[in-house]
């Protein structure tokens, strides 16, 4: 009788589900309101033979924070002092044959050239082929760039230091080898994540997010992935080693006018995990973030207040989620160079966003400013980001680019490196349809690719969509090139 009860409740339930989610909203324009977004059906995850070889992982973690300041900042002016410091720190696993490295580093990107020249060295130091190599950035906008701006003094002394530093965390990585049991775990942080686009209660398009003091949305484009993926390395000599992978925006206390170096959320969140935690080393990489800011408003309220209690809360979870046994496994890596080709606008364009270029440049004004705006609306912009973008794209660069994307996979894990900020919906596909028990997305991997919107987001316009470089539609090819090299290392055609 009980049976038939709670059947009987069962297909109640899901008769109002149903009906609750045909029911239209009175609040939202329909001609405006499109398909709504969820995450992709999960693929069947395909569990790992059993390995009986012998696993190990390692971990180092080296100081990068440049010693000779001021130092200039990609966007103009200086740096001129510490906040905190900022760290390479690389996790080696070995299967007794072959190696892999995932490196993180506390910069805000890292492009192509700059990181394929650190691969180089740490091949030559390591005889680890580049293949083997993950190095992402943790996308903090309060310290310098790799290689740029071109010509300065300071920076040039402080990327050679980095040739050095990313030789010898990989070395160092290598040397702490130690046998290792794999347990992994998903966690939530709701309001980590929030979509900074979206529909006003009108039905219109939000428009572009930061002339928005509040989040006033009704409705978002696509929903925010507050998930945390986390796995812990159990070695035989007690220091275990913890890797998260989060997505959102790792740039919080990162102030554009500041001249005062900092890690960001990043530091704050392995900080505080190494105290909670004061048996583990600490590595946190970035996921699919292109549509997402942190500690912002949602649905009218500020979650957390500061980028100090959000890394805290996140730390926290990490450390209090339960974690389950996996299994290891041969590691496989695939290294694919992957062609996209360039937005290009039509020439009657061009030259308007040309005409605006000048007249903002004979301002000498910000990108803020009210005469500013009124120069990029009167050619028909929003700003003048998006002139500089429309004139740069379609002037300074060939037809197609290319990327370079890795997979690299072991027992019940993969990683994907990922050479831009790839959108929430683009993530979660890869997540969903990876037939591994745990992938992490880590964007900003290999490349400084900007932003490749989702198809999702590209409608609503808005900062990431007129800053895009590369054809609408790139994030959904680059999902399928990365579902194929997951399923190839599985075995399935």
């Amino acid at each position: 009788m009980k049976r038939i009860i709670c059947f009987l409740l069962a297909v109640m339930m899901l008769i109002t589900l149903v009906a609750c989610g045909n029911t239209p909203d009175d609040n939202v324009d329909e001609s405006t309101k499109g398909e709504e977004t969820t995450a992709p059906v999960i693929a069947e995850k395909i569990p790992a033979e059993k390995y009986d070889g012998v696993f190990k992982a390692g971990y180092a973690s080296v100081d990068i924070t440049p010693t000779k300041l001021p130092i200039a900042k990609k966007s103009g002016g200086s740096y001129k002092k510490v906040q905190d410091k900022l760290y390479a720190t690389c996790v080696a696993v070995n299967d007794g044959k072959n190696t892999a490295l995932l490196i993180t580093v506390d910069v805000t990107s890292i492009g192509n050239d700059i990181c394929e020249n650190f691969k180089k060295y740490i091949t030559n130091a390591t005889k680890v082929p580049a293949e083997n190599i993950i190095i992402s950035a943790t996308h903090t906008h309060t310290a310098p760039s790799p290689g740029l701006p071109k010509g300065d003094t300071a920076s040039i002394r402080w990327l050679a230091d980095l040739n050095t530093a990313m030789a010898n965390v990989a070395k160092e990585a290598i040397a702490d080898l130690s046998d290792a049991e794999i347990h992994n775990g998903t966690t939530e942080v709701k309001g980590m994540a929030f979509v900074r686009r979206g529909y006003s209660a009108d039905g219109t398009p939000a428009g572009i997010w930061r002339q928005k003091s509040t989040n006033d949305f009704v409705r978002y484009e696509s929903e925010a992935d507050n998930s945390i993926q986390i796995i812990r390395f159990v070695r035989a000599d007690k220091k275990d080693i913890l890797m998260a992978n989060l997505q959102t925006h790792f740039t919080e206390a990162g102030n554009y006018i500041t001249d005062t170096i900092s890690s960001d959320l990043a530091g704050v969140i392995k900080g505080v995990v190494e105290i909670e935690d004061e048996d583990a080393l600490f590595a946190v990489y970035v996921g699919a973030s292109g549509n997402i800011n942190t500690v912002a408003y949602v649905e009218g309220t500020k979650v957390f207040g500061n980028y100090s209690k959000m890394g805290k809360a996140v730390a926290e979870a990490i450390v209090a989620t339960p974690l389950t046994k996996v299994e290891a496994g041969t590691i496989q890596t695939t290294e694919k160079q992957v062609k996209t080709n360039v937005r290009k606008e039509d020439d009657e364009t061009v030259k308007k966003a040309q005409q605006a270029q000048a007249e903002i440049e004979a301002l000498n004004a910000y990108d803020g400013d009210a005469e500013v705006y009124a120069i990029a609306a009167k050619y028909g912009f929003e700003s003048a980001k998006e002139v500089s973008f429309t004139v740069s794209r379609n002037t300074g660069y060939d037809a197609t680019r290319k990327h370079t994307i890795i997979g690299i996979s072991f027992g019940d894990l993969a990683f994907v490196a990922v050479p831009y900020e790839m959108f929430d919906t683009n993530g979660m596909e890869v997540k969903n349809g990876s037939p591994f028990n745990m992938t992490f997305v880590i964007t900003n991997a290999g490349g400084a690719g900007a932003y490749v919107p989702s198809a999702l987001a590209v409608p609503n316009g808005g900062y990431e969509v007129y800053t895009a470089v590369d054809e609408f539609g790139t994030g959904e090819k680059m999902v399928s090139e990365y579902l194929a090299i997951l399923r190839e290392h599985k075995g399935i055609k």
